[in-house]
């Protein structure tokens, strides 16, 4: 364990003994890679001569044995992406299905990703690849960009259960996804549509949490199909949380205390049907598909602080979606395509004229202001209501056993509108904290990414790209000395291209690398704000650049009943006018552009399985995220020059041990245990000062331990999970606890 001290949930570091006891959970996880490396080179003199199975994406030697227990099958794009030497993670939900694990936990645990929380379900979150984090990585479901969908339609809502594979592109993104992507994507994949199925899940866990997933395919002559999917989440999320201020009637702190949460519950769902044709002469797939979804968020505290409670403000929202897919592929040729369109809406609610405490008591406030300090009496209900459409084309041609190409063009549009229910005075009020005035006129945002790609397959594979980024907005440019509100129209035109290579050295070694000159276009939220919530307008916002480069090694094979899969990556990033959220006051802040940052990094995992029974994973990743200018925005020195940038992991690292066994009836019994660790770090700059009396957030080494169980061929399962096993103080967020120790029940039909 390491041993901090702690004042408020801050550590301070009591000498340089300290970073010796954080070695020792390093050394452990160090251990797991040269005891697995220990024992390929031991044992590979007997390995058998190799049939091909599929693990993660990738060729393993099996010997004559047929591991099914360990097989993953990916899909077809997956591999076919992969053999061109992009940086990618395949992950086959298969062995989740019956756990409790939300697709955040289970992406937490692939190497170089990092997962962020703020609390506990529906608690905003950052996702952070290999240094690059928020919306410098893009999120897709079936290859459709996830921006803008709204708050119900995340990661974190999105059940395990309505989930085949997960595909996570690190800092190089092929244009199949045709995505201003700056440091790497996520997609997601659902299961296919020429099978019959019926998957129906619900857990119950602690802090009154529930998650129904309900996913369903009914295919008709291998050519109509219909499939319903849906999910409902739920929490009070009422847990402890510590070193909470204590704070006397006149605001004065003396010591801390704990309290529960009080304001914090959440709910979300989704239902989505999608019916159309596969296998025709004239398409593999046709369809339609409608997506509604809704959730409500009470908002315990402002983001980036615990000092200001909330008891009365809460938000809700709404995606209403509809899309229309279409692909086909014919000898040599083949063309994918989709058209989505829906409205967005995000609704905020402060209303109580109150100022709240911890243990839930309040005063009423003096001045007759809501919790945020609303521009009437009365408080505010500010409704923004996202009008969105996205468009992409993509087809690819083999020129012949060598080459091929493909392209493909991708349309996104927002139209952002808003206002103020409660504020009823005219338009053109002289008070510009409107949020009528803010939003007199629909603001817009166009994005258009066109793509071109040359594939070669000879001596290795390998991928070269050229992309071209469009960005063409109507946004609001406010200035406060003379109180006018004009519309400005932003107009970007900016070039990328990359390229990938593979090769073998011999059997089962494998190198690849990748380098790309990304660029990513600011949302509409971090250009318009959220009409004076929490994020200001920054309409000046200029375009994220970044070189990335990945060399990565990966050696696999089979040793007697062993499988082993041992990988390695260097990553670097160079990025220009990083896009960071700067929380300048107590309550709101504001997107600003870095002048440059610089990540240069390092990760290492291994899969062992042993006889079909037991299974080890580990993976570690090291990165350091500097200050890379050496002026600041103003032009002036940047004395945080080659600085680590603050708030940001770079020390991370997790461990996995799955068994199981299977009786004479064919059913299934697993546990599993994994352990996650992750390195303190400042959070202010590391510049100067005694760094003893510096904040930090405080190291972590969290444990989780869960048992299943499945019955007649897989067709009825149950599981048990205990999350935060020691009950440990967790923060991810400086002074923003996580949940502690919780339990989680899970049952499972599936057809």
């Amino acid at each position: 364990m390491i041993k901090t001290q702690r004042s408020q949930g801050v550590s301070v570091v009591p000498s340089n003994s300290k970073y010796r006891q954080n070695l020792k959970s390093i050394v452990f996880f160090s251990f797991v890679f040269i005891g697995s490396h220990a024992f390929v080179q031991a044992e590979v003199q007997d390995a058998a001569s190799p049939n091909k199975i599929t693990s993660a994406g990738s060729e393993v030697d099996t010997g004559e044995k047929e591991l099914e227990t360990i097989s993953v099958s990916a899909p077809s794009e997956v591999n076919e992406v992969e053999k061109y030497g992009f940086n990618i993670d395949v992950i086959s939900t298969e062995e989740y299905l019956n756990s409790s694990k939300d697709i955040n936990q289970v992406l937490n645990a692939t190497p170089g990703v990092i997962i962020r929380n703020e609390g506990g379900l529906g608690s905003s979150f950052k996702l952070s690849i290999n240094g690059l984090s928020d919306n410098q990585i893009r999120y897709f479901i079936d290859g459709i960009p996830m921006e803008d969908f709204g708050s119900s339609l995340t990661l974190d809502n999105y059940p395990i259960n309505l989930v085949q594979g997960i595909e996570v592109y690190k800092g190089v993104v092929p244009i199949n996804l045709s995505s201003d992507a700056l440091g790497g994507a996520i997609n997601i994949i659902t299961p296919g549509l020429q099978e019959n199925y019926a998957d129906i899940s619900h857990s119950t866990a602690s802090f009154n949490t529930r998650r129904t997933a309900i996913n369903t395919n009914y295919n008709l002559n291998d050519y109509f199909f219909s499939r319903i999917s849906a999910f409902w989440n739920a929490s009070d999320n009422n847990y402890d949380v510590n070193n909470i201020p204590n704070t006397d009637e006149f605001g004065n702190v003396d010591g801390t205390k704990t309290e529960k949460r009080f304001h914090d519950k959440y709910q979300s769902r989704m239902f989505s049907w999608k019916n159309g044709v596969t296998k025709t002469e004239w398409a593999d797939e046709l369809s339609v598909n409608f997506i509604l979804a809704d959730n409500e968020d009470e908002i315990q505290h402002a983001p980036a602080s615990i000092d200001t409670v909330f008891g009365g403000l809460y938000s809700e929202g709404s995606s209403l979606l509809s899309a229309l897919n279409y692909r086909k592929e014919w000898d040599g040729f083949s063309v994918s395509s989709y058209l989505l369109t829906g409205e967005v809406t995000e609704t905020y609610f402060d209303v109580e004229s109150k100022k709240y405490q911890w243990d839930g008591s309040y005063t009423d406030k003096t001045e007759s202001r809501a919790e945020l300090n609303g521009v009437t009496a009365r408080g505010s209900i500010v409704e923004i209501k996202d009008e969105v459409a996205r468009a992409n084309i993509y087809g690819q041609y083999e020129i012949s056993s060598i080459f091929s190409v493909s392209s493909g063009i991708s349309y996104n549009r927002t139209v952002r509108s808003g206002e103020d229910k409660l504020d009823d005075r005219d338009i053109g009020s002289s008070d510009p904290t409107s949020v009528n005035v803010r939003f007199e006129d629909p603001k817009s945002i166009n994005k258009m990414v066109t793509a071109l790609n040359l594939n070669y397959i000879g001596v290795g594979s390998g991928s070269l790209f050229y992309k071209n980024y469009q960005l063409s907005a109507t946004v609001d440019d406010y200035n406060p000395s003379d109180n006018s509100d004009v519309n400005d129209a932003v107009s970007q035109s900016l070039h990328g291209f990359g390229l990938s290579y593979r090769y073998s050295l011999f059997d089962g070694l494998t190198v690849n690398t990748s380098y790309e000159k990304s660029v990513r276009l600011p949302e509409i939220y971090e250009l318009l704000g959220d009409g004076g919530i929490f994020i200001r307008p920054s309409p000046l916002l200029e375009p994220e650049k970044s070189n990335n480069l990945n060399l990565g090694l990966k050696y696999d094979g089979l040793v007697g009943e062993t499988m082993y899969l041992l990988e390695s990556n260097l990553f670097y990033r160079n990025a220009k006018d990083f896009i960071r959220f700067n929380p300048d006051q107590p309550v709101t802040g504001v997107y600003e552009n870095v002048e440059g940052v610089e990540v240069k990094g390092v990760e290492l995992s291994s899969v062992l399985s042993f006889s079909n029974s037991l299974s080890v994973n580990a993976a570690v990743t090291y990165q350091d995220i500097i200050s890379s200018s050496k002026t600041n925005s103003s032009g002036g020195e940047n004395i945080y020059y080659g600085v680590r940038v603050p708030n940001e992991p770079y020390l991370f690292a997790n461990i996995n041990i799955a068994y199981s066994i299977f009786d004479k009836f064919y059913n299934q019994y697993a546990i599993n245990w994994s352990s996650r660790f992750v390195h303190e770090y400042y959070l202010k700059w590391d510049y100067s000062g005694n760094p003893d009396d510096k904040d930090l957030v405080d190291a972590q080494i969290t444990h989780d331990i869960e048992a299943s169980a499945s019955f007649l061929h897989q067709t009825y399962n149950i599981s048990l999970a205990i999350n935060n096993l020691l009950n440990e103080d967790i923060y991810d967020n400086y002074r923003i606890q996580k949940p502690g120790r919780s339990y989680a029940l899970k049952l499972r039909y599936n057809y």
